[in-house]
C-alpha cells in the first residue's frame, strides 16, 4: 500500500498537484514503518529539491526520515538532515533530539549522545525520561555504571520517577558487568523497584533472574519468581533450574520443578503456551548425569516425554555419556561386580537403540562415547560393531578413541574376537587413527594391521616411513 500511495503522489507531483503535509508526512511514516527506507528518501529529495512543490516541510517530516536514518545506523546522515533542518529555519522538538540521542548510544558514540542532550539543553528544550532512559541504556550496554549511577541521581533530581524501562537498563548493565558486586546491586535494584510500585515484565524479570543465578543468589531468584505478579515463561523457568545446577544442588534444582507443579504453575504455563522445554529437562538431566544419578536421570527422561517434550539427541547423549562414565569409574577404583559394569553398558546400548527407535539419528558423539565405553570394559567386538556402524553412517572416532580400539585390537587374541573386523572398515579405522600426529599411533596402526590381516596396507599407509617399535 505504501508503494501505490508513493506512486500516485509522483503522478500528482508531475501534474502540478500538491499533496497536503498530512498527507506527505503518512506516507513518509507508513515507508519508514514498512522498512523501505530507500523510497522514503527517495521521496523526500524529490519533493525537498522540486521547485514545483509547495509543500513546506515540518518538524514531522524530518522527525521521521532522522528516525529512519538513525535505525539505519547512519548518524553521520543523520546529523547532516539535522543541520538541514536548522538551515531551513525548521524548529527541532524533543522527539528529535531523543531520535538522535537514542541512535547515537545504539552506535555506541555516547560521547555524542551526550553533546546533543548539551545542545537540547541550550536549545531550551527540557529532557524527559525517555532521554535519560536513552542515555541510561548506552551506557549500562558500555558497562559504565558508576556514570549510570550519578546519571540516574541527576535524573531523580529533576524530578523523574525511574519506571520499568530505567530498571531493565540498570538490570541489563549490572548482570553484563557480572560478579557478586553486580548480583548484589541487582537485588538492590529489584528491592527498590518494588517499593517504587514499579512492577516486573518479561524482560526485566528475565535479565534479574540471570544476573542473580549466575552469581549464585538463588534465595533472591527463587523470591522473585514466587512474588511475580504473572506466570513465568519458560526462560524465566530454565534460568533458575540452571542457577542452582550450576550450583550442583540438584535437591533445590528439583524441589523448585515440584514446587511450580505442586501450585499450579507448571500447569498454567501450559494453558498459556509456556512449559518446560527441552532446554529445562536437559538441564536438569546433565547434572543428574555429572553427579552419577542416573536412575533419578532416566525418570525425569520419562517424565519428559509423559509431559509431551521429546528428548533429542543431546539429551540421550548425557545419559550415554553418564553410564560410560561410571563404568570408567568402576574400573579406575577397581570396585563394583562384573555384572554391574556390564549393567551400566548394557544401558548405554539400550539407550541408543531406544534413540534409533524413536527416529533419532545418533551423532558423532553418541558413537564415540559407545566405542570408548565398550573399549574400557575390553569388549572390543561390541566396541568394533559400534564403530562399523558409525563409519557407515559417515562419521570418524576421535584419535583418541581410535587409539584405544586400535590399542585393544592389537593385544586381543584375534580368535577370541566375536566378529573379525573386515578389511575395509580395518584400513578405515586405521586411517582415521593416522590422521593423529602421535608416533604411538602409527605404531599401533601397523602393529594391529600386521597382527590382523595379512594383506597389503593400504597406499596411504605405504606412503609413510617405518616406524620401529
Amino acid at each position: 500500500m505504501p508503494r501505490e500511495a508513493a506512486e500516485l503522489l509522483m503522478c500528482m507531483k508531475k501534474e502540478g498537484i500538491s499533496p497536503s503535509l498530512a498527507s506527505f508526512n503518512r506516507l513518509l511514516a507508513a515507508l519508514v514503518s514498512a522498512g523501505r527506507f530507500d523510497e522514503t528518501l527517495r521521496l523526500f529529495s524529490e519533493f525537498v529539491d522540486s521547485e514545483k512543490s509547495r509543500v513546506r516541510l515540518d518538524t514531522f517530516t524530518y522527525n521521521v526520515v532522522i528516525r529512519g536514518l538513525c535505525g539505519e545506523k547512519r548518524m553521520q546522515d543523520a546529523n547532516d538532515m539535522f543541520a538541514e533542518m536548522l538551515r531551513r529555519k525548521v524548529v527541532p522538538n524533543r522527539v528529535t533530539f531523543n531520535t538522535l540521542i537514542h541512535g547515537y548510544c545504539k552506535v555506541g558514540d555516547l560521547e555524542e549522545a551526550f553533546r546533543v542532550r548539551d545542545r537540547m539543553k541550550a536549545r531550551g528544550v527540557s529532557p524527559n525520561l525517555v532521554t535519560f532512559n536513552s542515555l541510561l541504556s548506552g551506557l549500562c550496554q558500555a558497562q559504565r555504571m558508576e556514570e549510570a549511577k550519578q546519571l540516574l541521581e541527576e535524573m531523580e533530581t529533576h524530578g523523574f520517577v525511574p519506571d520499568e524501562y530505567t530498571y531493565a537498563n540498570l538490570f541489563n548493565g549490572h548482570s553484563r558487568c557480572g560478579g557478586t558486586e553486580s548480583a548484589d546491586s541487582l537485588w538492590g535494584l529489584y528491592r527498590e523497584m518494588s517499593t517504587n510500585g514499579v512492577q516486573l515484565n518479561d524482560y526485566t524479570c528475565s535479565i534479574l533472574l540471570n544476573g542473580l543465578c549466575r552469581e549464585g543468589k538463588m534465595t533472591e531468584a527463587e523470591e522473585v519468581l514466587k512474588n511475580l505478579s504473572f506466570t513465568p515463561n519458560t526462560v524465566m523457568y530454565n534460568t533458575v533450574v540452571d542457577g542452582y545446577c550450576r550450583l550442583a544442588d540438584m535437591n533445590r534444582a528439583l524441589s523448585t520443578v515440584q514446587w511450580m507443579e505442586t501450585i499450579g504453575i507448571l500447569e498454567e504455563m501450559g494453558e498459556k503456551g509456556f512449559k518446560p522445554d527441552g532446554v529445562s529437562f536437559g538441564t536438569l538431566i546433565n547434572c543428574l548425569c555429572k553427579e552419577g544419578n542416573l536412575l533419578e536421570a532416566e525418570s525425569l527422561l520419562r517424565d519428559m516425554e509423559c509431559r509431551g517434550v521429546s528428548p533429542n539427541v543431546q539429551v540421550y547423549n548425557m545419559l550415554v555419556h553418564g553410564y560410560s562414565k561410571r563404568r570408567k569409574d568402576f574400573r579406575s577404583r577397581r570396585i563394583g561386580s562384573h555384572a554391574e559394569r556390564n549393567g551400566n553398558l548394557e544401558e548405554s546400548n539400550d539407550l541408543a537403540i531406544d534413540m534409533k527407535a524413536k527416529g533419532l539419528v545418533l551423532n558423532a558423539l553418541t558413537y564415540d562415547t559407545l566405542v570408548k565405553g565398550h573399549c574400557q570394559l575390553k569388549d572390543f567386538t561390541g566396541a568394533y560393531l559400534w564403530c562399523k556402524e558409525m563409519f557407515e553412517k559417515g562419521f570418524l572416532l576421535r584419535a583418541y578413541t581410535c587409539n584405544e580400539l586400535i590399542i585393544g585390537l592389537r593385544r586381543e587374541d584375534t580368535f577370541r574376537l566375536k566378529v573379525k573386523p573386515g578389511k575395509t572398515y580395518l584400513i578405515r579405522l586405521i586411517n582415521a587413527a593416522l590422521n593423529d600426529d602421535l608416533p604411538l599411533q602409527y605404531c599401533d596402526a601397523d602393529a594391529i594391521y600386521l597382527k590382523l590381516s595379512a594383506q597389503t596396507l593400504s597406499s596411504s599407509l605405504l606412503d609413510r616411513p617405518p616406524m620401529s617399535f
